[in-house]
C-alpha cells in the first residue's frame, strides 16, 4: 500500500502546465464499517474493511512524503452531518479523523473536483479509499456527475481502491463509478496487499518506476538508480501492529536522512473495537532524496531491527513530459504529421536504449482514432493523420512501457478549405423514344467535379417540372451516378420544357453547402393502342374462350338415370315388352353444347337423327324434359278412357311416367 501512494508524489508529468508539481486530493473512507464489525442492509455481519487504519497510515505517509511543488489535500467524511466535508490538513490531523456515522460522499467529492478542477498544478491526481456504498446517493452515475469525470475531460487522473474483505458487488458498483476509466479501479480483498495493488496499478500512469517486497529483521535489500532519475523517495512501514523498527536508506554507502516517520495510533476508540488506537501499532518511515540523472548510482534499504515483517517501496521519479508539437496547420482530406516527444530538463529526450526496451510504444489519439506514431530520430515521434474537417482537432500522445505511462495534450489546427462547388454536366439529354406496354428507361451518367473536401459531402437530388407519368432514379456509379428518365407503361406524350432539371445540393463536413441545377430533356412518343392493350385483349378472348368451352361442357342436360320406355304393337303387349333405358339410345347422352335426345320413327325405332323422326325426347333439366312432334302423336286421357291428340303445349311440358302415348300402331309407355 504504502509504496503505491509513494507513486503519487512520483507523477510524471502529462503535458504543459502553468504550475510544476502535483495537486493531490485523497478522499478517505472514516466511516465506522472501515474500523469495526458491521450489519448489511440484509442483516448480514460484516468484518470491518480496515482495522488496522492502513488507509490512515497511506494518507499519513502521502502527506510526509509531499514537499516543494507536491501538494496533498485530504478529505473525509463528517462526523455527524450528513452535509459539508472534513477536511483535514497536517500529519497530526490526519492521524486522529474520527469514525462518520454514515458514507456521507457528496460533500467530499464536490469539493475533490473544486480542487482538483481549480487547480493550476501541472498533474491533478485523486485517489479514493473506500469500503462501501454511498450513504447520501443511491446511484452510480451520481459519483461520476459529481467529480464531473464525463464533463471535465482529462482534468485529472484517479485511482480508486475498494477494500473488501468480502464480496460486496452493490459497494464495488459504486466504487467503479468513481475512475475516469475502468482500469483506474483496483479491488483490495487484502488489507496487506494494499501495497502491490496501489504500486502496479499506478506506476505506469503516474510515469515514475516503483519498487516494492518485504524485508524481515535484519533483512536488506539493493537496487541500481539509473540515468535520468531526478528523486528517490523511499517508504517502510510495519506490515501488521508490530510497534517501532529501525530501517535505513543509503546511497554510496552514505546515510539518506529520515524526511519523516510516525504510526497510526489515535485519541479514541469505538465501542466494537475499543482497542482501535492502543498499542501496538502500526509505524513508518520516508525518505526523499535528490539524484543525479547524469550520475547512476548504487542504493540499499535495510530493516536493522524489527518486530515483524516490514513493507518497503521505492519510486524513482522520471522528470519526462509528454508534449505534442502541433506548431504546423493540417488541411482537410490531407494527410498531416503529428509529431510528439518525450522531454527531459527541458529538452527533448532522445535515447535509442530507452526507446527500445521495456515493451516501449508511442501513439496518438485523435478525434478517438488511434494513430501509431514511429521514431524518426532526433527523439521526435511521428503519425500520419487525415483530418476530415476544419475543426480544431484535440489530441492526445501516449507514451508508454511496462512501467511508464506519460500523457500529453494538444489541439492540431487545421485550416478551412474554401466554400464547396459543384461543376460538370449542365444538360443531361435522354434523347426520344416510344413508350411500351411497360416502363421504359434511358439513362445517362452524372458526373460532378467537387473542389476539396466533396469527395466527403453529403449529396441530395430534387427534381423539379418532371411531366406527369415520368420519373428520374438515381443510382451510385464509381466516382459519380446513373441518372435514368423513367416512363411509365402506357404512358401518353410526355415533353419536357425549360423548366425540367435536376437539382443537386452537396453538404460537407464544415456545413458549407453547393447547389447546381442540370437541365434534363427527353421526348416519349405515346405507347400505340395495341402496343399497349393486345395482352389484356388476349386475355379476355382466352377467357371467352375457356367460358364458352365449359359452358358447352357443363350446360347441356342429360336424361335421368332411371328414365326407361317400353314399346309394343299394342297397349296389352306393353307389359311384356322389355323396358329401354333412355340415356342407352342413339343420342340418348349429352354433348358438347347438346342435350340428351331419343328419336323415334312411326314404326317405333330409335335413330341417331331427328330428320324421319316421327317424334323425339329432349332432356332440358334436372329430370325435366320436352317433347318435339312431326307426327300426330296420342296420348291416353284417363278420364274418358278416349285417345286424344297430344298438344303442343303438353308436349312443351314434357313426359308424364306412367301413360301410355300411340303413334298410330305403335304403344309406348315411359317410366
Amino acid at each position: 500500500m504504502i509504496a503505491g501512494l509513494l507513486a503519487l508524489v512520483a507523477t510524471a508529468l502529462a503535458g504543459p502546465s502553468t504550475e510544476p508539481g502535483t495537486e493531490l486530493v485523497i478522499v478517505l473512507d472514516n466511516s465506522c464499517s472501515m474500523i469495526e464489525p458491521h450489519s448489511t442492509k440484509d442483516q448480514l455481519q460484516k468484518p470491518a474493511a480496515d482495522p488496522d487504519r492502513r488507509a490512515v497510515l497511506g494518507a499519513q505517509i502521502v502527506d510526509a512524503l509531499a514537499a516543494g511543488d507536491d501538494r496533498v489535500q485530504v478529505l473525509a467524511f463528517p462526523l455527524q452531518e450528513r452535509t459539508g466535508v472534513l477536511e483535514v490538513d497536517g500529519p497530526a490531523a490526519i492521524r486522529d479523523i474520527g469514525p462518520a456515522s454514515g458514507t456521507w460522499f457528496t460533500g467530499p467529492l464536490e469539493r475533490a473536483r473544486q480542487i482538483l478542477v481549480g487547480s493550476s498544478k501541472r498533474d491533478r491526481m485523486l485517489i479514493v479509499l473506500s469500503d462501501g456504498a454511498p450513504t447520501d446517493y443511491d446511484q452510480p452515475a451520481r459519483g461520476r456527475e459529481l467529480l464531473g469525470l464525463d464533463q471535465d475531460g482529462r482534468a485529472f487522473e484517479t485511482l480508486v481502491l475498494g477494500l473488501f474483505p468480502d464480496e460486496e458487488p452493490e459497494a464495488e458498483g459504486f466504487l467503479r463509478a468513481l475512475a475516469r476509466f475502468p482500469e483506474d479501479y483496483h479491488r483490495v480483498d487484502d488489507g496487506g496487499a494494499v501495497v502491490s495493488h496501489f504500486t502496479e496499478g499506478y506506476a505506469r500512469a503516474l510515469g515514475s518506476k516503483a519498487l516494492t517486497g518485504t524485508l524481515s529483521s535484519g533483512g536488506s535489500t539493493s537496487f541500481d538508480v539509473g540515468r535520468y532519475v531526478t528523486e528517490v523517495l523511499a517508504v517502510t512501514t510495519t506490515v501488521d501492529r508490530s510497534g517501532p523498527y529501525s530501517a535505513e536508506l543509503k546511497r554510496g554507502g552514505r546515510t539518506v536522512p529520515v524526511q519523516a516517520a510516525g504510526d497510526n495510533g489515535c485519541t479514541h476508540g469505538t465501542r466494537k473495537n475499543p482497542a482501535l488506537c492502543n498499542p501496538p501499532r502500526m509505524h513508518f518511515q520516508t525518505w526523499r532524496a535528490s539524484h543525479d540523472p547524469a550520475r547512476p548510482s548504487s542504493w540499499s534499504l535495510t530493516v536493522p531491527r524489527a518486530g515483524g515483517d516490514v513493507a518497503y517501496g521505492v519510486i524513482l521519479r522520471y522528470d519526462l513530459f509528454a508534449e505534442v508539437d502541433a506548431t504546423e496547420p493540417a488541411k482537410v482530406d490531407t494527410p498531416a504529421k503529428i509529431r510528439a516527444r518525450l522531454t527531459w530538463n527541458g529538452e527533448t529526450f532522445d535515447d535509442a536504449e530507452f526507446f527500445g526496451k521495456d515493451g516501449f510504444t508511442a501513439e496518438a489519439i485523435a478525434n478517438g482514432e488511434r494513430v501509431p506514431l514511429t521514431h524518426v530520430g532526433a527523439g521526435v515521434f511521428e503519425g500520419d493523420y487525415t483530418p476530415r474537417s476544419s475543426r480544431p482537432v484535440p489530441v492526445v500522445v501516449r507514451f508508454s512501457n511496462t512501467w511508464m505511462q506519460k500523457l500529453g495534450q494538444g489541439t492540431l489546427s487545421v485550416v478551412k478549405p474554401p466554400p464547396l462547388e459543384l461543376a460538370g454536366t449542365e444538360v443531361l439529354d435522354f434523347g426520344s423514344w416510344r413508350g411500351g406496354r411497360w416502363a421504359t428507361t434511358s439513362c445517362q451518367a452524372l458526373t460532378l467535379v467537387g473542389n476539396h473536401g466533396f469527395d466527403h459531402a453529403t449529396v441530395q437530388f430534387d427534381f423539379r417540372g418532371l411531366p406527369a407519368g415520368s420519373s428520374l432514379e438515381l443510382a451510385p456509379n464509381g466516382q459519380g451516378w446513373q441518372v435514368c428518365a423513367r416512363a411509365k407503361g402506357c404512358c401518353g406524350t410526355l415533353d419536357t420544357d425549360a423548366t425540367t432539371a435536376l437539382v443537386a445540393r452537396a453538404t460537407d463536413a464544415e456545413g458549407s453547402t453547393a447547389e447546381r441545377t442540370v437541365r434534363v430533356v427527353f421526348h416519349v412518343d405515346r405507347t400505340g393502342f395495341l402496343k399497349c392493350w393486345w395482352p389484356w385483349i388476349c386475355a379476355l378472348l382466352t377467357l371467352l374462350v375457356v367460358f364458352w368451352f365449359l359452358y358447352g361442357w357443363i350446360r347441356p342436360h342429360d336424361f335421368d338415370e332411371e328414365l326407361t320406355v317400353r314399346i309394343a304393337g299394342s297397349e296389352r303387349q306393353l307389359s311384356r315388352s322389355a323396358a329401354l333405358v333412355l340415356r342407352e339410345q342413339p343420342r340418348g347422352r349429352r354433348g358438347f353444347y347438346r342435350n340428351a335426345r331419343v328419336s323415334l320413327t312411326h314404326a317405333g325405332d330409335f335413330v341417331a337423327k331427328t330428320r324421319g323422326a316421327a317424334f323425339w325426347i329432349e332432356a332440358t333439366g334436372s329430370g325435366e324434359t320436352t317433347i318435339h312432334l312431326q307426327g300426330p302423336l296420342e296420348v291416353m286421357d284417363r278420364r274418358t278412357k278416349q285417345w286424344k291428340p297430344l298438344t303442343p303445349e303438353e308436349a312443351a311440358d314434357g313426359l308424364r311416367t306412367n301413360i301410355v302415348y300411340r303413334l298410330g300402331d305403335v304403344y309406348y309407355r315411359f317410366q
